[in-house]
C-alpha cells in the first residue's frame, strides 16, 4: 500500500506540473534563463504633461526565435499571423517600476535567446497622441554582445505637421475623375448619413485578439448600418495628406514581426515628398461574382506621391486587401492634375469596387480551387469611357472640360493606343465634399506643436474616425452553401492603417509593382513619358 506522504507529494507535483504547463501554453511564458546578466540603461525625454513618472514601468522580454519564417504576410492585419506554438508567444518576462526619468537595471535573458524587447508601459493616456519612439525597443543577441543596451524614449506628438489648409488644397488639386458603369448600383456615397441611424453591436468573437500583443487588440464591436440608406446620398471623398517619411514602431529589421503598433507613429519632413491618400466609401460590396464576398461597408483607395514642389511622381491603387498597382505618374491619364480612375464591377454582380487608372480590361480572380473557379468565375471588369459609363467630377471641373479627353499614352508615343473621347455628357454628379481623415488622438483637440488652432472634426465624421472596430454588420467570414454565397468581413475601421486598401498612412507609392490575377493583371496598360499627363485645360 502506497504511503500517504507519497500520495500527497505526487498530488502536489501534479498540481505544480499542471500549473507550469498552463503557464507555458495559455500564458506563453518560459522561465528558464541564462546565468549572465545584460545591463539596460536609458532615459525618458519630453514626458507629456498627462503622465507622471510614477505611472511608468518597463516590461523586459526575451524570445528564442532562430527561424524568422512566419508564413505568408497578412495584408488584413499588416503583419505575419500568429500560429500555434509560435515562438513569438513564448518568452521570459520581468517588470520594473520606474520613479525617475533615468533608469538602469540588470536582467537575465532567456536561455538561447535571439531577440529582446523593452516596452515602456503606463502610457495609455496618451496613446495615439504622443509617440514614445520605438516602443517596444527591440534588440538582438548580436547587438548586445557587450552585455549592454542603451535606450532613449523620446516622446513626440503624432500631430500632422502639414497645416490643414495646405492638406485641403493638395487634396482638391489631385482629386479624381471617377468612371463607373452606368447602371452600377453602389457608387461612392458617404458615412455621414449614418451618423444618427447606426447601431454599435458586439460580435461573438474577438477581432484579431492577439494582434499587437496583449494591449492593442481591436474592439469587439461593429457598426450596424441602416439598409434603407444604401446607395443614397452625395459623394464624399475621404483623404489624408502627410509627409512620405513616417516612423512606425515595430517595423525595424530587428523587431519580431507581429507587434507593429499603428498608433505609435510620427511624421518627419524628410526630403519633402508628400503622400495624398484617398478613400471612396461604398455602402455594400457584392464581390466580383454572384456567389461571393458580400459584406456591408467598403473602403477602396488609391494614393498619389508628390514632391516638395507639388509635382506628381507616382500613383498607387489597391483592392482585395493588397496593392494592385504602383507605377509612375507618367503611366496614367489625368486632366488638370486630376487622375482618371475606373471602378470595377463584377461578373453578373455589382462588384467588389477595386480602383484602377485604366479602363476597358478585366481580370479573372482566384476563387479558391478549380471547382469554384469554374462555377463562380469571379472577375474585376473595368469600364471604358463610352455611353455605358457614368462620371463623377471634382468640384473644380465642369462637364464641358471633358469634351476632348485624351486616353492613352499620347500620339507621340503610340498613336494606336491613344484616343480622344467626348465625356461631357457622361457626368452624373460631383464630389460634394472632401473629408480630411484626422489623426484620431487629436480629433477636436488643441494642437501642441502645429500652426492649426484646433483639429476640429464634425460630429457626423468623428463618430467613426476615432472608433476602433468594424464598419458594417459582418464581423466574421462565413459561407452559406445553400445560397452558394460567401459573406465576408466588414472592413476594419483603421483609424490608421490596419488594411492596405483602406489607409496608406504607413504605406506609400514607392516602386514599380502590380498584381496578377488568375487570368490577366492590373499592370500598366501603357508606358508614357513626362508629356502623358494633361496638366492644363
Amino acid at each position: 500500500m502506497m504511503n500517504f506522504n507519497y500520495i500527497q507529494r505526487f498530488f502536489y507535483i501534479g498540481i505544480l506540473l499542471a500549473f507550469l504547463f498552463s503557464c507555458t501554453t495559455s500564458q506563453s511564458i518560459l522561465l528558464v534563463t541564462e546565468s549572465y546578466e545584460i545591463e539596460i540603461s536609458g532615459q525618458i525625454q519630453n514626458l507629456p504633461k498627462e503622465l507622471q513618472v510614477t505611472d511608468l514601468s518597463l516590461e523586459v522580454r526575451f524570445y528564442s526565435c532562430p527561424s524568422l519564417d512566419f508564413g505568408k504576410y497578412n495584408s488584413d492585419t499588416g503583419t505575419y499571423p500568429f500560429q500555434k506554438n509560435d515562438c513569438r508567444l513564448k518568452y521570459s518576462q520581468k517588470d520594473y517600476s520606474l520613479n525617475r526619468l533615468k533608469f538602469s537595471l540588470n536582467v537575465n535573458p532567456l536561455i538561447n535567446w535571439t531577440h529582446g524587447s523593452i516596452e515602456l508601459k503606463g502610457i495609455q493616456k496618451v496613446r495615439g497622441k504622443f509617440s514614445a519612439g520605438e516602443n517596444p525597443f527591440w534588440f538582438t543577441k548580436q547587438e548586445s554582445s557587450s552585455k549592454k543596451i542603451e535606450i532613449t524614449y523620446e516622446f513626440r506628438s503624432t500631430e500632422n505637421p502639414i497645416p490643414d489648409k495646405i492638406q485641403t488644397r493638395l487634396a482638391e488639386k489631385f482629386a479624381p475623375i471617377i468612371v463607373l458603369k452606368k447602371n452600377k448600383k453602389f457608387i461612392p456615397t458617404n458615412l455621414a448619413k449614418y451618423y444618427k441611424s447606426h447601431k454599435i453591436k458586439s460580435s461573438q468573437k474577438k477581432f484579431d485578439s492577439i494582434l499587437y500583443g496583449h494591449d492593442y487588440a481591436l474592439k469587439d464591436e461593429y457598426l450596424e448600418l441602416d439598409e434603407s440608406l444604401y446607395g443614397i446620398g452625395v459623394t464624399h471623398l475621404y483623404y489624408h495628406v502627410r509627409y512620405a517619411k513616417t516612423f512606425v514602431s515595430g517595423t525595424t529589421k530587428k523587431a519580431l514581426p507581429g507587434w507593429r503598433d499603428n498608433f505609435n507613429y510620427y511624421y518627419e519632413r524628410g526630403n519633402g515628398d508628400v503622400v495624398i491618400s484617398y478613400y471612396l466609401w461604398y455602402d455594400f460590396n457584392e464581390g466580383p461574382s454572384p456567389m461571393g464576398n458580400q459584406h456591408e461597408g467598403d473602403f477602396e483607395s488609391f494614393a498619389v506621391l508628390i514632391d516638395k514642389n507639388e509635382n506628381p511622381l507616382r500613383f498607387m491603387a489597391t483592392g482585395h486587401n493588397h496593392v494592385m498597382l504602383d507605377t509612375s505618374w507618367n503611366n496614367i491619364n489625368s486632366y488638370n492634375h486630376h487622375p482618371i480612375i475606373y471602378i470595377a464591377h463584377g461578373r453578373n454582380s455589382d462588384g467588389g469596387n477595386p480602383t484602377s487608372p485604366y479602363g476597358g480590361y478585366e481580370v479573372s480572380l482566384e476563387a479558391g480551387n478549380f471547382l469554384f473557379n469554374l462555377i463562380a468565375n469571379p472577375k474585376d471588369i473595368f469600364p471604358e469611357i463610352t455611353e455605358d459609363a457614368q462620371i463623377i467630377l471634382p468640384k473644380d471641373l465642369e462637364p464641358n472640360d471633358l469634351k476632348n479627353l485624351r486616353i492613352g499614352p499620347g500620339e507621340w508615343i503610340d498613336r494606336k493606343k491613344t484616343r480622344y473621347v467626348d465625356a461631357s455628357k457622361l457626368v452624373t454628379k460631383k464630389i460634394e465634399r472632401l473629408v480630411r481623415w484626422e489623426e484620431p488622438g487629436w480629433i477636436n483637440q488643441s494642437p501642441v506643436s502645429n500652426p492649426n488652432k484646433t483639429y476640429f472634426v464634425k460630429a457626423e465624421d468623428s463618430f467613426f474616425m476615432n472608433w476602433n472596430g468594424r464598419i458594417g454588420r459582418h464581423p466574421e467570414s462565413k459561407i452559406n452553401f445553400l445560397q452558394l454565397t460567401q459573406y465576408g468581413k466588414s472592413p476594419v475601421n483603421p483609424p490608421f492603417k490596419m488594411n492596405e486598401e483602406q489607409h496608406f498612412t504607413f504605406e506609400k507609392p514607392s516602386h514599380d509593382r502590380c498584381e496578377k490575377g488568375r487570368i490577366g493583371d492590373y499592370c500598366p496598360k501603357f508606358i508614357g513619358d513626362e508629356k502623358t499627363p494633361q496638366f492644363s485645360k
